[in-house]
């Protein structure tokens, strides 16, 4: 059912609802906890339904358009270069290696 949905209001439970809040997480669904599970980092909290459920809502439309972007993205050939993920100096070829024969 967590796969299936745009974003996951969780109840209080026992294991079967842990279990479906570790798969959302997993999957990265958005995921509010009603009133529940504050020990559970890393998700949002609402004391009361309509609270959870407009967040979950707004998550959802976050998460969609978020997807939309890299979707469209992907489409034009565009990938994301962000600047962590540049090369070390020690992973590019170096300088002295050249191949014999040849003068600088």
């Amino acid at each position: 059912m967590i796969g299936s949905a745009d974003a996951v209001v969780a109840l209080a439970g026992e294991g079967g609802t842990l279990s479906e809040i570790g798969f959302a997480l997993k999957i990265g669904r958005p995921l509010v906890a009603l009133r529940s599970w504050p020990q559970i980092e890393g998700i949002e909290h609402a004391d009361d339904p309509e609270a959870a459920v407009g967040e979950a809502i707004r998550m959802a439309r976050l998460a969609a358009a978020r997807q939309a972007r890299k979707s469209k993205r992907a489409r034009l050939g565009v990938h994301d270069q962000k600047p962590d993920q540049t090369p070390d100096i020690d992973q590019t070829t170096n300088i002295k290696d050249e191949p014999k024969g040849l003068k600088s």
